[in-house]
């Protein structure tokens, strides 16, 4: 997101256990989003094949019929294809919401932390005046708000 450049602006501005603490809490926070992104793109695909699936069955089946419409979910490739788009999609959704959920988790008790320890890690006055320029540069660059718990 926002490179050496940011990362830069913050090393000069924080000690070294901040720093490294701070580089941590960018690493999960672009975890979390490219994990985000994914499930929404699984969350798309899976509703285009069900979406897909739905105007098949109801293209095809222009008869009432309940033995056609067992022979159309049978025999027809498109539909299995659809059918195992659709299952492909939410298995992966499953899969990906796990993983951004833990991914999350991992980055909220890590922001907290860094709240909780504003005081110790901030421990000079010099320090304390950039905190609020540090603070304001996370949220701007890499979208991370550390004004509140």
């Amino acid at each position: 997101m926002g490179g050496k450049g940011a990362t830069l602006f913050i090393k000069n501005r924080v000690t070294d256990v901040t720093y490294v603490m701070i580089e941590e809490l960018i690493v999960r926070k672009e975890k979390w989003d490219k994990l985000e992104k994914q499930l929404r793109f699984w969350s798309v695909l899976g509703l285009a094949f069900l979406l897909l699936g739905i105007i098949h069955v109801i293209v095809l089946t222009t008869s009432t019929h309940t033995t056609y419409l067992l022979q159309l979910i049978s025999g027809n490739q498109t539909f299995l294809f659809v059918l195992l788009g659709v299952a492909l999609s939410f298995f992966q959704m499953q899969f990906v919401h796990k993983k951004a959920e833990k991914a999350e988790t991992e980055y909220e008790e890590l922001r907290k932390e860094l709240v909780e320890r504003s005081v110790e890690l901030w421990d000079t006055e010099p320090l304390w005046q950039k905190r609020n320029e540090t603070f304001q540069h996370l949220k701007d660059t890499f979208n991370i708000n550390l004004y509140y718990k």
